[in-house]
């Protein structure tokens, strides 16, 4: 009877530190993509190499944009731009995200009335 409750215990404790992990306001490096509305285009990070990856996915004559934002002291910069559209596969660039930066990517497309954006939120490399 005391092992279970001892097992419960642990369990719970298990769960309240992934709960606390996962609440974490900037998340580390790691790979990731945003992705456009209606199948448009994605902007992925490859975290080994620090790959960044656009993709145009549909032949609509308008392309897509990646941005690669750095916030430092509370101000925003774009430090690397991808495009892709009007060629076959996708195109990528590398950039090293370091130590306790802040990073975001924005994945835009310019659509026929208004621009479509995505962002993946901020994260760092630790």
């Amino acid at each position: 009877m005391r092992l279970r409750n001892l097992s419960r215990a642990t369990a719970v404790g298990f769960v309240a530190v992934g709960a606390m992990l996962s609440l974490s306001t900037s998340a580390y490096a790691a790979d990731r993509t945003v992705n456009l509305p209606d199948g448009r285009g994605y902007f992925k990070h490859t975290d080994d190499g620090d790959k960044f990856t656009v993709c145009d996915t549909r032949a609509d004559g308008a392309g897509v944009t990646g941005f690669l934002w750095r916030t430092v002291g509370g101000a925003s910069t774009v430090v690397m731009t991808v495009n892709d559209g009007g060629d076959g596969g996708c195109d990528s660039k590398v950039y090293d995200v370091k130590g306790t930066t802040q990073y975001k990517m924005e994945i835009c497309w310019p659509g026929t009335n208004d621009l479509v954006c995505r962002n993946s939120g901020y994260f760092s490399e630790s």
